[in-house]
């Protein structure tokens, strides 16, 4: 390691073979040896194999089209990762440690999904355990590897952020990202482009997504889900364009769907056609406190996306105790 004159942190260049572009082990010897406050340096190329970031650890490629992390990547605290690409079919592109904080992705491009059930692209939470604070900056997520039109209970998304085995996640932000980029065949997602989903956990707090685009979807193009006996709550959706949901034609087709999430915000917001409805909020019978949810400044665009609409249609589908707070919506 050397030291990057002006500063006291340690640097590690990483160089491709100079006859290949597929270098399995230097990159994962390289970013495990790191120490607290070192950068690695991933020069062009294609780098094979999964690796674990330590904490502390800086990870810099030179471009998302240029340094390919060809597998997956797991992070832990204090993680920055910028100008790459990162993930393979049949694994997660990125996973978290239990206890991961602290943790920023930048101008990083995820590819992944398709393995067995329940493959994401970018998963927060579940058996990867505990996470906060983590960041997305004008990131793109390509669309899951998974089947085109599988069957709506298999767990293909871009992205899930997924509370389990009393897993929590909190303080997640995607600012500026691109959701359902085109993986080399097609754009959207399989099942859905976000959903954050509480089961058994501690219930997932305070996610984010500002000024994001979601490209259409098969199921829902983003759903967010709680549960009565586990509340999740600070929910904000604000300045995104949601192109659209259920093109697939099956159950689960809204662009946006609000399982009742406690304060929620969704504002200033493009909606594209979905198959059942563009935006719904239910309680699903579930014996739920109110809350106030504020939506306010949202459009519905129908313009034609390649979603057909269902018999039983609706633009806006709100249950009738439902509490939103001022609401605005405009329909073209």
């Amino acid at each position: 390691m050397g030291v990057v004159a002006g500063f006291l942190t340690a640097v590690v260049l990483l160089l491709p073979s100079p006859t290949s572009t597929a270098v399995s082990n230097p990159i994962a010897a390289a970013i495990q040896a790191a120490q607290p406050g070192d950068t690695v340096y991933v020069a062009a190329g294609t780098f094979t194999g999964s690796v674990t970031v330590p904490d502390g650890v800086t990870v810099v490629g030179q471009g998302s089209s240029s340094s390919w992390l060809k597998g997956k990547l797991t992070f832990g605290s204090n993680v920055v990762v910028r100008d790459l690409k990162i993930g393979d079919a049949g694994m997660y592109a990125v996973n978290n440690k239990d206890g991961a904080s602290n943790t920023t992705f930048e101008r990083v491009r995820f590819r992944g999904g398709g393995g067995v059930n329940w493959t994401y692209v970018v998963k927060l939470g579940g058996s990867g355990g505990d996470c906060d604070h983590v960041t997305f900056k004008d990131c793109q997520v390509e669309r899951n590897l998974g089947v085109e039109v599988d069957g709506s209970d298999r767990g293909f998304n871009d992205v899930c952020i997924w509370t389990s085995a009393n897993a929590r996640v909190s303080d997640v932000t995607f600012e500026g990202c691109h959701i359902g980029v085109s993986n080399g065949v097609r754009s959207g997602a399989p099942r859905m482009g976000v959903e954050c989903y509480t089961d058994s956990g501690s219930g997932w707090q305070r996610i984010t997504f500002r000024n994001c685009v979601v490209e259409v979807c098969d199921a829902h193009g983003m759903d967010f889900s709680d549960e009565y006996n586990i509340r999740s709550e600070g929910l904000v959706v604000e300045g995104c364009t949601l192109k659209g949901g259920g093109k697939a034609g099956r159950e689960w087709g809204s662009t946006i769907d609000l399982e009742y999430p406690l304060r929620a915000v969704i504002r200033n917001n493009t909606f594209g056609l979905g198959w059942e409805r563009c935006v719904q909020m239910t309680t699903r019978s579930d014996p739920y406190n109110r809350s106030y949810t504020v939506f306010t400044g949202n459009r519905v665009d129908l313009t034609p996306n390649g979603v057909t609409r269902a018999s039983y249609w609706t633009d806006v589908d709100v249950t009738s105790d439902s509490p939103w707070g001022p609401s605005n919506v405009t329909a073209d």
